[in-house]
C-alpha cells in the first residue's frame, strides 16, 4: 500500500548561507552556501531523517522545480509511503 503526503518546506537566507527548514519535520535542516546545492540536498534529507527517526521509507519530491522554487514560499515536498 502507498500513502501520499507531502511536508512544506521554507527557505531562509542567513548571510550567505541558503537554510531549509519545516516546522512540519522537526529536525530538517538544510543549508549551503549555493542555493541549488541546498535545494537539492533536501529532498534526500527528508528521506534520511524520516527513515531515522519513525523507520519509514519514503520518497520526497519537491512539487516545484528548482528554477521557479524561489518565487513560491512555502515549497511542498511530497512523500511517497510504501
Amino acid at each position: 500500500m502507498t500513502k501520499i503526503s507531502s511536508i512544506a518546506v521554507k527557505h531562509e537566507q542567513n548571510g550567505d548561507w541558503h537554510v531549509f527548514t519545516s516546522p512540519e519535520l522537526p529536525g530538517l535542516c538544510v543549508a549551503a552556501t549555493d542555493m541549488q546545492t541546498a535545494y537539492t540536498d533536501v529532498g534526500p534529507s527528508i528521506e534520511k531523517l524520516i527513515l531515522l527517526n519513525h523507520a519509514l521509507h519514503v520518497t520526497a519530491t519537491a512539487r516545484v522545480h528548482t528554477k521557479i522554487f524561489s518565487r513560491v514560499r512555502p515549497v511542498r515536498f511530497q512523500l511517497m509511503v510504501c
